[in-house]
This record gives structure tokens, sequence and C-alpha cells, in this order.
């Protein structure tokens, strides 16, 4: 039997997630940020995902862009049979679904293809052989516009150096292990952790490993993904950049709005050290020796134009900005890897109380309001950023296409059903057409949307009871009091608004 896998881990599919950073209004967003156009497509954009897993990610793309034709790609058969029924079950016509593996791609033995004005990858680019590599920068080459932008996350180095040695013990120890991925990968961690114990020099002054071993992972097959692909191998920046030159891409920044601000992770000296750096791949590779950071996401444009300083902050000013937690939930201090950041209440409570009472709008128009007490913003860039980087803020869009409406309300009926086995750390993915974006939600949440969305004109009270009904079947016999139903009475009177405007709600 000839074997396909080429190294990569096929015995287990990839958990069911999906990465909101990865959808077009985020990417255009973060290109603007950093001073650069996003695509300008002058038909129906077409968006790629190289990559795809289960084919969340994709699926909740084209549930909020019913104006965008969305490809999804993945060599694993089970995945893409799995991506085409949830597709189908939520009657969606504008996401297509292919088995091809990346040299079929770069060797014209796949699919047919349109080219793309947005490519994105998660992970992917550090999971896979050099051949393969390769195969995806001839694909970008060939099959991504001019002006067109590629998203890449990857296992960033330095910052990952310390896994190299748990991903090695993990991947021999598999190689005597027998049966299945998951288990080899959990009597791996096993292994892991006795050695531990004998205070094995290179495992007890291991961050990754204690990190590893205090909080297990809550995914076997995650990390038989993540730790047992034979080539498997963090990647510095500067030889990332350096291949995607090869397709006439250019860094046009980082997709995270975190690592948009030097000041939030590196000190001054840092920053007037590296700003000697003639070269700008060689500097921001330099910028990772000093961050916290063990992943990268990145923005390459081919063929950036880039904006004046005075094109940029007008631009930012009229992008819809929407609230995505109720602004009794907002949270002021943000814990960031390596400072916490406060933000200034008489700078930012104005924006998050309008933009509760009003909706998405754009921050220009906030700012400019009469009632508007806060003190001057002297940059939209840093405003935005910041904003974006808690994680309670996000661009927004108008939404009024009815058919794509009931259609999100289809599939986050689908995930309210399934919130438990969805649910990550982040929440359950929730299709949000005003964010024209996938967002993630706590579980409660998403059962609240849920009974408002089925149970016409039921008060919160009401709602709140079902919660905890659902809390009860569920064995939480804590949550039948008083006082419990009062604090969620009061939760959802604070987010029913919020969840109107982001259209998850009517």
């Amino acid at each position: 039997m000839s074997d396909w896998s080429s190294g990569y881990v096929t015995s287990v599919e990839y958990v069911t997630a999906c990465y909101p950073d990865q959808a077009p209004i985020h990417l255009k967003l973060m290109a603007l940020l950093q001073g650069v156009e996003p695509p300008m497509p002058r038909g129906r954009p077409a968006y790629c995902e190289l990559g795809c897993g289960q084919g969340l990610t994709a699926i909740l793309i084209a549930l909020t862009n019913p104006d965008t034709d969305v490809h999804a790609i993945d060599f694993m058969p089970a995945q893409i049979a799995r991506a085409k029924a949830m597709a189908a079950d939520f009657g969606l016509d504008n996401v297509h679904f292919h088995e091809a593996s990346f040299a079929d791609l770069a060797e014209g033995k796949g699919p047919v293809l349109p080219s793309f004005d947005y490519v994105t990858m998660h992970g992917v680019y550090s999971w896979i052989s050099r051949d393969n590599q390769k195969a995806i920068v001839k694909f970008l080459a060939e099959k991504l516009n001019p002006g067109g932008l590629v998203y890449t996350s990857y296992n960033a180095l330095p910052g990952w150096s310390h896994g190299i040695a748990v991903q090695r013990l993990l991947l021999d120890y598999a190689g005597l292990a027998r049966g299945p991925a998951e288990a080899r990968v959990t009597e791996g961690f096993d292994f892991m952790r006795r050695l531990f114990e004998t205070k094995a020099t290179h495992l007890e002054g291991n961050d990754l490993a204690r990190e590893l071993l205090a909080k297990p992972p809550r995914s076997a097959a995650y990390m038989a993904h993540e730790y047992l692909n034979d080539y498997w191998r963090p990647l510095f920046f500067a030889d990332v950049a350096r291949d995607f030159a090869e397709a006439k891409l250019e860094y046009a920044g980082t997709a995270r709005p975190i690592d948009v601000l030097d000041q939030l992770s590196l000190s001054d000296e840092q920053r007037a050290l590296i700003d000697q750096i003639p070269d700008p791949i060689v500097a921001e590779t330099f910028r990772d020796y000093c961050r916290l950071r063990t992943f990268r996401a990145d923005i390459h444009v081919k063929g950036a134009r880039r904006l004046t300083p005075a094109q940029r902050e007008t631009r930012l000013a009229a992008v819809p900005l929407a609230l995505t937690v109720g602004a009794a939930d907002f949270r002021y201090d943000i814990d960031l890897p390596q400072k916490n950041v406060h933000l200034p209440d008489e700078t930012f409570r104005p924006l998050v109380e309008a933009l509760a009472e009003q909706g998405p709008t754009p921050l220009g128009a906030l700012i400019r309001q009469p009632g508007y007490k806060g003190q001057p913003i002297q940059s939209m860039i840093g405003t935005i950023a910041t904003l974006l980087m808690s994680r309670q803020v996000a661009a927004a869009l108008p939404f009024d296409d009815d058919a794509a409406l009931a259609r999100c309300r289809r599939a986050n009926r689908y995930f309210a059903e399934r919130s438990m086995e969805l649910e990550t750390r982040q929440g359950v993915p929730v299709a949000t057409p005003a964010l024209r974006n996938a967002h993630h939600i706590d579980s409660v949440d998403v059962i609240a949307v849920h009974l408002i969305n089925t149970l016409a004109d039921t008060d919160d009270v009401s709602i709140a009871r079902r919660l905890i009904e659902f809390a009860r079947a569920g064995g939480d016999q804590g949550a039948d009091d008083g006082e419990t139903e009062r604090r969620l009475a009061t939760m959802i009177a604070d987010r029913r608004r919020i969840w109107r405007h982001m259209g998850l709600i009517d």
C-alpha cells in the first residue's frame, strides 16, 4: 500500500476548530493598520484556505460573507467529506471543498481553481516537508492575484526552541509504541511525565514541558497533529519571508493586533537598537528575540501598495467597529505575555458605552460626537489596535442578506446543540453576520441566543430559567437558586443589545 501521508498524521482527523483571524474583514483591517492597501477585487472576492481540516473556518467565512467565493483544500478525504456534509446541511453554495495535496496543486493535478484575492493557512507551513513548502510557494506565485493577501501562521523561532526537545521526545516515543496516534501521543506524555520526575535536565528546565504536564491538553487528536508529524519544524520569520519572496510576496505586517504596537513587547532600548537594522526582514526577526512568542501570524501581499500616514488615518477612521461583549462585561485591564495594559477610563469608557448603545460605528464618528468626553486620540492606529487586542471589539460591516442571515441562524442552532464538543478556551464559535466573521462566545451565551431565536418574545427571566434547567439536566444541582436566576437575567439583559448589534438575534 502506498503512503500518501508525506510524514503527516492522517490516522486521526484534526480537531474541529475555527480561527477568526483568517477572515477577510480582519485581514483588511490589519493591513490598513500597518499602512498597506488591502485587496480591492473588482468582482466577487475569491478566498482560499490551504489545509482546511474539517472546514469550519471556511464554512463560517462563507456563511458571513455571501458575496465571496470560498475554496478550501485538504488532502485528508475524511475531513473533506465531513466539511462538504456540514456545508450542505447549512445550505451553502458559495463554499467549495477540494481533496488535493500541495504537490497536486503545484503540478496542476488538482482541481480547476480561480485566482484568489486571499489565501490563508493556519499552522500548516511549519508542519510539512520542504517539498510541500515549495509547492505552496509555487501555488501562491501562480494563483494569487496582484494586490492579493496571504495569511500564514506557524510555530516560530526562537520562542519555540524549547518545544523542539518536547516534540522530538514525543515523536520518538510514538515510533516505539503501537496503536492509534491518540493513544501513542498519550503514552508519550505519560513517559515524559515520568522522565520529568527523574529531574531530567532538559525537561526540568523546559517551560513547555512544565506547562504541558501541569495542564494536560484536552484533545489527544490535536496533540497528535501538533507533535507527531515527521517534518514538524519551527521556523524563523526571515526564512518564511524569503520563501514567500520567491512568489513576489512582500511582508505587510502581523495579523495579530497585539504585535502592532512594539511598545507592548519591546523596551525603549530594544526598539532603539533594532531600529538601526537597515533590512526590515532581519529587523523583524530580531524583534522575535525580544518577545515571548512561540507562534507567528503574518500577512504578505503580492505587490504592497503603501499608504501615507494621512491616508491610513483617514481610512481607519471610516472603519466600523462593533463591541462583542456587554458594556458591563468589558475588561479595561488586559493581561499580555509581558505586561498588563490598562485602558484609561477617560478615553475608552465613552467609546465602549457609545458602541454598546449605537452598535457598529466608525471610530472617527464616535470621537466627533458632542457627548464624547474622552481625551483626544492622537492616533487611530494605537486606539484601534488596542481595542482589537482586547478581543472585545471587532471590525464590522452592514449585513442585509435575509437568506444568508437565515443560514447563519441555522448554523448557530447547530453550534448550540453541539456546544460541549465545539467549545475551546476561547468559547464556542458562532456565525456573526455584522462582524462578517466567526466569533467565540461562552457556551451559556450560545444557548441563550438559541433560546431567544427559538422562543419569540420571551423575557429575560424566562430565558434565565431555561438556562438553569439546562444546567440541572447536565448535573449542576447548585444552579437552581434565586440568585443565579437574577444574575443570569441581568446578564441577558445587558448582552441582548450586543447580540442584536452583532446580528445574532433580531
